[in-house]
This record gives structure tokens, sequence and C-alpha cells, in this order.
């Protein structure tokens, strides 16, 4: 049965991994016959002093949809933004998912003020994408099922698949956050291009902590470092096509849609393991996962897959193959069956 979908998220012009999934699953939704509706979050308390309007436009939203789909994180839109839209959800007998993606709730959710808790106890159903963040959210007692993002997969495949090998492309896709271990992973290019001279790093992304990031490279003296801000998101397949290995230091993820989106461009990742991270990159086979800050490991393993062309060409292949496993075609059936259950 097709029905009304209203997608509550960040849109555009705002970037990161929530408007990506927003935009994937709307795609995804629309394909196959529903209707969405784009309710836009905003970012943060962004707009406060708007908040009553925000929640008028909520009650326009949800009275003319099935399904409200709140896609929500860690921070404090929890209870300021996601609460709200799913009380009033609620008083209009609407069916509530709340599809959350908030990495630092595998160590912190217990901790959280109830407050904070009641979006996922009064949801429908809570959906996260790892086994991870389903088990931590489960200990509370909360409806919670696993449902990995959907990943437009194809948008990302190289028509030539011959690995860039020189000169070495090291990529860097995240947010410029204090969480997102950009300082780690300035310190460990700088130690890689001690060995592999004329290596390079693009930055695609901006943040908080931009300004200090860029003052590390200007402290450590290194060369080749390239910040692109921001990107948009359909020019990211070409940044990928330049690049070699893609490298992730955060402390906090849930699963990783721009690993997988590497993986789908035949770019092997490097990244610190945790989070729902093991659970999109095989270790050893699309890519090397490294005990969370490991430095020295870190820069080993770059350097053997760089100076390695065999190394580089199996893992490229390997992860390409893997990254067809989040393609929307086979994701979405997880949703029509939900959303089959919830009716």
């Amino acid at each position: 049965m097709k029905r009304i979908i209203a997608i509550f998220a960040p849109f555009a012009p705002i970037t990161g991994g929530m408007t990506t999934l927003a935009n994937y699953l709307s795609n995804s939704f629309k394909k196959n016959g529903h209707q969405v509706i784009h309710q836009h979050l905003g970012s943060g308390f962004n707009g406060i002093f708007l908040f009553p309007l925000l929640y008028f436009q909520f009650i326009k939203v949800i009275k003319k949809s099935d399904i409200i789909h709140i896609i929500s994180a860690s921070g404090n839109a929890l209870w300021a933004k996601d609460l709200p839209a799913i009380c009033i959800s609620k008083y209009y007998k609407k069916k509530v998912i709340l599809n959350f993606v908030g990495g630092r709730a595998i160590e912190d959710f217990s901790a959280w003020p109830f407050y904070k808790r009641l979006p996922f106890y009064l949801s429908d159903i809570v959906v996260v994408p790892s086994e991870v963040l389903k088990k931590a959210i489960k200990r509370n007692n909360i409806n919670v099922i696993k449902i990995p993002h959907m990943v437009e997969v194809g948008n990302f495949k190289k028509i030539n698949k011959t690995v860039k090998i020189n000169p070495p492309v090291l990529l860097i896709a995240k947010g410029i956050e204090k969480y997102s271990g950009h300082e780690k992973l300035i310190e460990i290019f700088s130690k890689i291009k001690e060995e592999i001279k004329n290596a390079e790093l693009l930055i695609a992304g901006s943040g908080s902590r931009e300004k200090d990031i860029k003052a590390k490279v200007e402290e450590l003296k290194v060369e080749n470092v390239t910040f692109l801000g921001n990107v948009d998101h359909n020019k990211m397949p070409k940044i990928m096509e330049k690049s070699t290995i893609l490298i992730h230091a955060s402390k906090y993820e849930s699963f990783g849609i721009s690993l997988v989106e590497s993986m789908a461009s035949s770019i092997p990742v490097i990244a610190f393991n945790i989070g729902g991270i093991p659970e999109v990159v095989i270790d050893q086979k699309t890519g090397f996962l490294i005990p969370y800050n490991d430095k020295q490991l870190f820069i080993n393993k770059a350097i053997e897959i760089l100076n390695n062309p065999i190394i580089l060409s199996k893992m490229s292949g390997e992860a390409e193959k893997h990254s067809q496993i989040f393609s929307p075609d086979l994701i979405y059936n997880l949703w029509n069956d939900l959303h089959k259950k919830l009716f």
C-alpha cells in the first residue's frame, strides 16, 4: 500500500550524514510509489525564537501524513524538536518511526536525562543502523530494530576502476568537529609524508574546528593538504574518483555513510575500530580497522597499502563488491516490511 511519509530531518543547505540519509530514504520511498513530505528541522538551536512557528508547521505536515519518520542524533534536538513532533503525532494517532543515528549513545544512552530518552519510549518503533547501537538502546527496554543505512552506491561506482597510485591521495570526508578526529589524522598524514613524499590529503567538510585544524597543518608544516570545505553531495563521486584511500578517525560512529560511498568508489577504508564501523568495513578485506587511538598502527597500515599496488587493487575490488549490500533496492525491502507491520 502506498502511503504519505513525512521525513523530519535537516535538509539542504545543511550537509552531513543525516541530510544524506534523509535524501537517500526520500528518493527510495518516492521510487517505490510513496508520497514524501520533507519537514526541515534545521541545525541545533538555530532560530530558537521561531520554534512556535516550527511546531505549527509540524501540525500541518503531521495531519496529512500516514507515517512520521524522524531522523535524529544525540543532540538537544531530541527533546527540543523531535519530542514535540512525536507528541503531536501521537495526538493525531499517526505512526512514528524514530530513525536514530547518534553514535554517542552507544556509550552514554543510559546516562541521558529522562526527557532526552522520552522520544524513544513514545515512538512506535526505533530504528538504528547497527547492532552495537541496537544493543545499547535495547538494554533500556525500548522497542528497537536494526536496518542498515541505504546508500545510492550506483552514483559512486567508478567507470574506470584503475586504482590511483601516483600520487597517492588520502581523503577525509567528515565534518570537522571535536569528535571527528581530524587532528589525529593530520598527525598521521604528516608521518605518512615522511615515507611517501608525494602523498596528498583532501579534506571534504567543514565545522567548528576548521580553524584549529588549519592551524595544526601550519604548526606541523604539512604540505599538500587541501581543504575543500562543504562539498555538494552530488560532487562527492568526483572527489572520490581522485582518491586512493579514505581515512577516518571519529570517536563516535553509528554506521558511516561516507565509508560505504568510499567503498562503492573502489576506495579502501582505514578507520578506528569503534561503534558500528566494524559492521560496515571488513578488516583486512575492504580496508583496515585500527584499535582506537593507535596512531602508529594506523600509519603503518596506510603506508603498507599505499606501497603495495597488489594489496591496494585487491582491497579496492572487495570494497566495491561489499558496498552493494547497502544498495537502496535491498534496504528498501526492510523498510517496506516495517511499514506493513506498523499498520
